[in-house]
C-alpha cells in the first residue's frame, strides 16, 4: 500500500515511577501526535529502576534530597509539558519503589501487545494520576488483573522471580552499554536520544534511521 507507514524499531528506557516517561511515552504512541502518527512502531522497552533505594511503602519526595529551587524548576516544566500533552498529573508528595512494577511490566511483554500496553498505561495513571503507590503489591495485583495477567505471572513478579531479575539485569547492562544516563531514553536506528524530548526531535531521528536502513 502506498500510504502504509513505514516500520520503525525504539529502544525505549523507562520506569514507572518518572513522571518524564509517562509524557514520553505518549509521545511515542499516541496515534495522533505521537510518533505512531508516521511509523509502524515496533518498541523494546527496557525497565530501569531509577532509585531503588527507596523503600516499597513509599517515602516523602523530599527525601530524593533535590535542592528546593532545582526541584520547582523540575516540577514547573513537568506540569507545562503535561499541560500540552494532555496527560494528568496529579499533586502528590510521595513516592515508591518501582522494582515490583517493572518485574510485572517485563512479565506483561510475554502476554502480546494488547495486555503490556493496558499494564504500560495503568501503571503510570496509577501512581501519577490516581497518586495509587505502585510499590504495594495489592495494587500491582489489581493492576495485573484489569490488564489480564493470569494470577500465577502476577505472584511471580512480585515475589521476586528470578529470570525476571535477569531480564532487569540485562536491560541495565545494555543501558551501561549504550551509555543511557537517565530516563527516559531512545535508541532510534544509531541514535541515543535523551530525555522528554519534543515528537519532532524523535521524528527527525526515525526518519534519519530509515534514510540509513535504505542506504
Amino acid at each position: 500500500m502506498q500510504n502504509a507507514k513505514p516500520p520503525l524499531t525504539v529502544d525505549a528506557f523507562i520506569d514507572y515511577i518518572c513522571p518524564f516517561c509517562y509524557i514520553g511515552s505518549a509521545r511515542l504512541l499516541r496515534p495522533s501526535g505521537g510518533l505512531a502518527e508516521h511509523f509502524s512502531l515496533s518498541v523494546n522497552w527496557h525497565f530501569i529502576e531509577i532509585h531503588p533505594e527507596t523503600p516499597a511503602d513509599g517515602m516523602p519526595l523530599a527525601a530524593l534530597g533535590y535542592p528546593p529551587d532545582q526541584w520547582a524548576r523540575m516540577m514547573e516544566n513537568l506540569h507545562a509539558m503535561a499541560a500540552r500533552d494532555g496527560i494528568e498529573i496529579a499533586e502528590r508528595q510521595f513516592t515508591t519503589n518501582s522494582r515490583a512494577a517493572l518485574r510485572l511490566a517485563e512479565a506483561a511483554t510475554d502476554c502480546g501487545d494488547e495486555i503490556f500496553s493496558r499494564l504500560h498505561e495503568s501503571l503510570f495513571a496509577a501512581f501519577f494520576s490516581q497518586r495509587e503507590n505502585i510499590g504495594d503489591g495489592d495494587v500491582l495485583r489489581r493492576l495485573g488483573r484489569e490488564a489480564g495477567l493470569d494470577q500465577a505471572r502476577i505472584e511471580a513478579a512480585l515475589a521476586g522471580d528470578a529470570a525476571l531479575e535477569a531480564r532487569l539485569a540485562r536491560h541495565a547492562q545494555m543501558a551501561a552499554v549504550l551509555g543511557v544516563r537517565g530516563v527516559p531514553a531512545y535508541v532510534i536506528g544509531d541514535q541515543l536520544i535523551s530525555g522528554c524530548v519534543d515528537v519532532a526531535l524523535l521524528r527527525r531521528a526515525a526518519e534519519d534511521a530509515l534514510r540509513g536502513a535504505r542506504g
